[in-house]
């Protein structure tokens, strides 16, 4: 429902004005949304988006029209109607709620097929059309989208007013319109004004144009038919230009009822006038004709027709279907004088565009600095003495650079071989004739040369050949292109100092020096389609200079580096789909850039030293894209002693070498790894090694190293998220040392996904670090498994951990560590989890979840020793499942000499051997209290002289002891075993103890210090053993005057020799409830 404070300010002065008229909530100027709101002569009213106000047919005065229009009047030829042209009214009731008093939204969405004025293809629009009604007063918004069927469209936003007069069966409005159009391929806009009446059943529109922004803009070019003229080089040049058109279009109309699908149909004709006019564009005077067929406010169809001297004679026709459909369309119900109102602005959803088509001929080709190209002719076929023109050309260039004044365009024809060195002047153009070649021309980009040679062209491209090296030497803004250059004793192409210059499709073969040497060059240089094979020097040199550089090449067979950038003083280099194949030396080599590096898809196979070696710099470098480097004889990455900002996308290590796969020594700007995968070979290659690093981030990626360590970080500062380490074999398989920030393989949801290490002597070794993190890994066979020491988080987590030497996990010192859903299998010849400290400190420790089969020793072991003595510990072991199988040792084990909280519940413990403990805690400091919970665990012993829990407190101590379940099978077993040598104040309940053994003893108090107080309720302890032994229930063995015994349900004891011996006389006070009756302290 609409309300808003100016609505009910309304209410209230409407309700003064006529609290005296018995006829108030009839009146025509109170709006009967009012009288809903009011609660006074409606029962209720009804708003939402696009539907239409209930009408209140029961009224006896109520006619239902049988034919009848939109705007609530009979069709002509109607059983009430009194003539075809003057329609008579018949009493009608009001509404029970105003139809002009609501608010809600219409939309429309169809196809406009053919070409029409100001388009020339079909379109799709949609339109959202939002309206609030407030009496005579409609005001609306317009949403509207379009697509071309070339996938180009554009919008128009408007916002819009319509008065209702009902007396006059008329409405008038207008509306303001910002419009977008991207049809052309490039932004035009406008904004406009739209005026529109509708009286009775005659329509009348104007809308009104004017561009905004730039009103002409270039839609682009074509250069044909160049050619040479003497010295000269001519094209022919079509330019299509757009120019956004101010202007008006009117129509004038008039609708009809028809009987098609029922009630609402409608028929409308339509005549129109439209004029257009622009910048030094003809304007456009035009007619238009159209008829539009709406069915049951539901699809409208429609067909129009234009005519005007620029976009011609066009029909167009279209359909479109109307939301909400049918009746639920207020258009549907509207009951009132006035016509219609719910009626879409007709105006053209493209800005009028005018495009011109301008051809030139005969152009003359200039060059950037606006100076026409002089060409000299070369043909080395023909003998000295030509003229450079295009029928007698020179026989050479140094002919051409001799004899033809400013020539700057020197083409070579293809077929011709020139062993000669060529220096180029500055600004001057040594071309190739072949298919592709092509210079810029001033204000016309890019125009394709003419081919003159054998064949057209089809004689080969031309060489430069067998000369001592430089074979072309390079000047400012100069350029080659399109050559193959063969046996040059030095280097092929070089340039010292250059403002700019390009080297575009030159294939050099057989170079004994550099391919491309480049020395202090500055401005922009263009270094595209390339090719390099057996380079005796480096394939590319740049060295010094401050300038841009891109570059696209493949080489193949270089004797020394591939890509050598060095000693740069700013500018950048970019490398786009560069390939290095068999580099003698390193494959890309930057050092000391001051400057900046990009590349996009490198790629690196073959190398005699490091596939990619980056030492010192400043700058920032980007490897996008993917970069791989195969098969290097040195290691694949390195970087060293830099400060550069370093990041790289993809990067993919496959080695057999010797040395180290990826190598980050003393880096100290950012360096960061998107993704990184790493597999190597060698038994001595590590896969990943980071030292002496600031800042060093690995986002994703694998490392697999076989017979060294897959990572080894030391002194850095790192944030490491791999997918998956895999290792097999050598002294260990990871190892961070001495580093801040973040290590953590992650794996995806699938056992084993974060990778295996196996047959290794250390797994993994993490000292003094940070946060070390491995998830979903699996460790086989190795000494030792996971040994960490001074750090601040150990998180492991879905771990399979199998077939240790020893232990599975030994932890020194580690202040937080967490170990969840983990399966331990057979690991260790003393347990397999040992969790110690012997430094000062607060730990935390939490075993969840997690599976241990130990058949050697003591399953997990935690404690305390030399400066750890008062150390603060929190321990949490739940929902763990142990099973232990060698005698005299314990499931689970806590030796702590210091503050000591502890959380056991919900495990699973399974003693299979002689005189073992499921938990023993011990809590050794005679200062600091034992406070904790043991509830809901499950323990079954199979051996002999076990014990269930033995708990020891050495000061004072606070526990619950609740809900626990113990299975004794084997003789002289005890459920539960305490030493309390400081008070006590404790809670055991509802804990089960079942002796099948025999000789076994429920609770035992081994020692109960003096001001204790037990409470012992719920207990159940069956012995069930058909022995001669004695079986004992309750003991108390040692107690110090006075402890108070509490007990407010029931323990049940049944088949026990003695359900309980109690302490002696005065050493208690109190009584427990043993099988429904008090048992008092003597």
């Amino acid at each position: 429902m609409f309300r808003s404070a100016s609505l009910e300010a309304l209410v209230r002065r409407l309700t003064r004005r006529h609290s005296h008229s018995g006829s108030f909530c009839r009146s025509s100027r109170f709006p009967r949304i009012t009288a809903a709101l009011l609660g006074t002569c409606v029962s209720g009213w009804m708003v939402s988006a696009g539907a239409a106000p209930a009408l209140a047919k029961e009224d006896p005065e109520w006619t239902q029209w049988e034919e009848e229009s939109p705007n609530g009047k009979p069709a002509s030829g109607s059983a009430t109607s009194t003539s075809t042209s003057t329609p008579t009214r018949a009493p009608r009731v009001e509404p029970a709620v105003d139809s002009s008093q609501y608010m809600g939204a219409i939309g429309r969405g169809g196809h406009l097929a053919a070409p029409t004025f100001g388009r020339e293809e079909s379109i799709s629009p949609i339109e959202f059309m939002p309206f609030l009604m407030l009496e005579e007063h409609m005001f609306f918004g317009d949403a509207r989208g379009f697509l071309s069927n070339r996938g180009q469209g554009g919008g128009n936003l408007g916002l819009g007013y319509r008065y209702l007069d009902n007396p006059a069966h008329a409405w008038y409005g207008a509306s303001f319109w910002y419009d977008i159009d991207n049809s052309t391929g490039y932004h035009f806009q406008d904004v406009g004004i739209s005026l529109e009446a509708m009286v009775e059943r005659w329509e009348f529109r104007g809308n009104f144009y004017a561009p905004v922004g730039p009103e002409t803009k270039d839609l682009g070019s074509f250069n044909s038919n160049a050619r040479f003229a003497g010295t000269q080089l001519l094209f022919d040049s079509t330019r299509y230009t757009g120019t956004a058109m101010r202007g008006f279009d009117i129509e004038a109309g008039y609708s009809l009822p028809v009987d098609l699908r029922g009630v609402n149909d409608q028929l409308r004709g339509f005549l129109g006038y439209y004029y257009f006019t622009g910048k030094n564009v003809d304007d456009i005077n035009g007619v238009k004709a159209r008829v539009e067929l709406e069915l049951s406010s539901t699809v409208t169809t429609n067909l129009q027709f234009t005519h005007d001297n620029t976009f011609g004679t066009n029909l167009m026709v279209g359909a479109q279907l109307n939301l909400p459909f049918g009746k639920s369309n207020p258009a549907s119900q509207w009951r009132e004088d006035a016509p219609n109102p719910f009626r879409y602005v007709e105006r053209n959803y493209n800005v009028i565009v005018d495009r011109t088509v301008d051809f030139e001929s005969g152009v003359v080709a200039r060059d950037a600095n606006g100076n026409a190209f002089v060409v000299g002719q070369i043909d080395s076929t023909v003998g000295a003495g030509g003229t450079g023109a295009v029928n007698d050309p020179f026989g050479s260039v140094a002919e051409a650079q001799a004899n033809l004044t400013g020539v700057n365009l020197l083409f070579v024809r293809s077929g011709s071989v020139l062993n000669e060195q060529i220096t180029l002047a500055n600004g001057q153009q040594l071309i190739g004739e072949g298919a592709g070649a092509s210079i810029a021309v001033q204000g016309y980009g890019t125009l394709a040369l003419p081919t003159l040679g054998p064949g057209g062209g089809g004689a080969g491209t031309p060489i430069i050949q067998g000369v001592a090296g430089p074979a072309v030497t390079l000047g400012s803004g100069s350029r080659i292109a399109g050559f193959t250059i063969n046996n040059i004793t030095g280097d092929a192409i070089v340039g010292s100092g250059i403002n700019g210059a390009s080297v575009q499709n030159v294939s050099f073969n057989n170079i004994s020096g550099n391919g491309i040497a480049l020395t202090n060059a500055t401005g922009n240089i263009d270094l595209s389609g390339l090719s390099f094979d057996t380079i005796g020097g480096n394939g590319l040199l740049i060295s010094g200079g401050s300038a841009n550089i891109t570059a696209s090449a493949t080489f193949q067979d270089v004797t020394g580096d591939g890509i050598v950038v060095q000693n740069t003083t700013g500018g950048s280099v970019t490398l786009t789909d560069v390939n290095v194949t068999n580099a003698g030396g390193r494959g890309l080599f930057l050092s000391n850039l001051l400057g900046n590096f990009f590349s996009n898809n490198l790629g690196i196979d073959g190398t005699g030293g490091n596939g990619i070696e980056i030492v010192g710099g400043t700058g920032t470098m980007e490897f996008n894209g993917d970069t791989t480097v195969a098969d290097p004889t040195g290691s694949g990455f390195v970087l060293n002693a830099s400060d550069a900002n370093v990041s790289v996308n993809n990067l993919t290590v496959t080695s057999s070498s010797a040395s180290d796969a990826v190598e980050i020594d003393q880096a100290t700007g950012e360096v960061f790894f998107n993704r990184l995968t790493v597999n190597t070979s060698n038994a001595a290659s590590r896969g990943l090694v980071i030292t002496d690093s600031d800042d060093v981030e690995i986002d994703n990626g694998s490392i697999t190293a076989n017979g060294s360590a897959a990572v080894d970080i030391d002194n850095s500062t790192i944030d490491i998220r791999l997918q998956s380490v895999f290792a097999n074999g050598g002294a260990v398989g990871i190892r961070v040392l001495d580093s801040d920030g973040v290590f953590f393989v992650i794996g995806n949801a699938s056992a084993g996904s974060g990778g295996t290490i196996q047959n290794v002597t250390n797994a993994v070794i993490a000292q003094n670090s940070g946060t070390i993190a491995l998830q979903r890994m699996t460790f086989t066979n190795n000494t030792n498994g996971i040994v960490t020491s001074g750090n601040e988080l150990v998180s492991l987590s879905g771990l399979t951990v199998s077939g240790t030497t020893n232990y599975a996990y030994d932890s020194l010192n580690d202040e937080l560590v967490s170990i969840a859903n983990s399966t331990f299998t057979n690991n260790g010849t003393d347990g397999t989890i040992r969790i110690r400290a012997d430094v000062d400190g607060t730990y935390q420790y939490q075993l969840l979840s997690n599976t241990i089969t130990d058949t050697s020793g003591t399953a997990v072991s935690i404690s305390n020793s030399g400066a750890a003595v008062g150390a603060d510990v929190t321990l949490i072991a739940q929902m763990n499942t142990i099973s232990i199988n060698q005698n005299d040792e314990s499931a689970f084990e806590v030796l702590w000499n210091g503050p000591l909280g502890i959380n056991y519940a919900g495990n699973t413990v399974t003693m299979l051997g002689n005189n073992q403990i499921g938990l023993n805690l011990h809590a050794l400091s005679t200062t600091d209290q034992l406070s904790g919970t043991i509830s809901n665990n499950a323990l079954t012993m199979s051996g002999n002289n076990g014990i269930g829990y033995r708990i020891e407190a050495e000061d004072t101590s606070s526990m619950l002891i609740s809900q626990n379940g113990v299975t004794m099978n084997g003789g002289f077993g005890t459920g539960f075993w305490f030493d309390f040598a400081d008070a006590t104040d404790s809670f055991i309940h509802t804990n089960g103890v079942i002796d099948n053994g025999g000789s076994g003893t429920g609770i035992r108090f081994n020692a109960v210090a003096a001001n204790s107080r037990l409470q012992i309720d719920n207990n159940y302890l069956n012995f069930a053993s058909s022995s001669p032994a004695v079986d004992q229930g309750i003991v108390f063995s040692n107690v110090s005057s006075t402890i108070q015994l509490f007990s407010t349900t029931s323990n049940t004891i049944t088949g026990a020799t003695n359900a309980i011996i109690l302490p002696g006389v005065g050493q208690a006070t109190g009584s427990i409830i043993i099988n429904g009756a008090a048992v008092a302290a003597p």
